[in-house]
């Protein structure tokens, strides 16, 4: 019996160190193409990540914390999809005279563009587009 649990120690190691390296490679890869993009954002916003250009918005309603929660959350939490759906959404909402938290909708709208843009995700197609910022 405890050559047959050696045995089967032995096995699940030898598949973990197997598994183990993919993993490394796999995520070494997804980490050099992460650092691209973001070198790219980097270069076309003077040299700001996208949590600096957030920074730099003027927000209507959104604190700085839940702004940079949320841009956090844009970037790093979302597939793809989610940030299209996101962005759909928020600007249905923001182009929507007779939503109850305009201000908030438009708050979202920036951020969700930023983190799109940072992405180089393209938005669904036939996105409306919200109605301007009133003056004040």
């Amino acid at each position: 019996m405890d050559l047959l649990t050696g045995g089967l120690v032995a096995i699940a190691l030898a598949a973990t160190a197997v598994v183990g390296s993919g993993l490394d490679s796999n995520t070494a890869m997804l980490n050099e193409e992460f650092t691209r993009e973001h070198r790219f954002y980097e270069t076309r916003n003077f040299g700001r990540s996208p949590t600096e250009v957030a920074q730099a918005l003027e927000m209507e309603v959104l604190s700085n914390s839940r702004r940079d929660r949320r841009v956090a959350r844009l970037l790093d939490a979302l597939t793809e999809n989610q940030l299209r759906n996101q962005h759909r959404t928020w600007n249905t909402r923001a182009a929507d005279a007779s939503y109850s938290n305009l201000p908030l909708a438009r708050d979202q709208v920036k951020l969700i563009d930023v983190a799109m843009d940072a992405r180089d995700v393209d938005p669904h197609a036939g996105v409306p587009t919200p109605l301007p910022t009133p003056a004040t």
